[in-house]
């Protein structure tokens, strides 16, 4: 329970880092900690569930650093 726990806050924290992201300017997008997060944005708003392709769902870059 305590992992799916962690999980789900990860995912909480990266939604938080996508929202920054896109509230800042260009130079301060390139901050090493926003380094995945044109990736995380992009998967987001193309999200795989995994209802019709698990490997789809479980190579998302947002489920793997979860």
């Amino acid at each position: 329970m305590l992992k799916t726990i962690i999980h789900e806050a990860t995912h909480a924290y990266q939604h938080e880092q996508v929202s920054l992201y896109k509230a800042l300017d260009d130079k301060s997008r390139n901050l090493l900690m926003f380094y995945d997060v044109s990736v995380y944005a992009e998967e987001f708003a193309n999200y795989q569930d995994g209802k019709s392709d698990y490997w789809q769902y479980y190579g998302q870059k947002i489920e793997s650093d979860a």
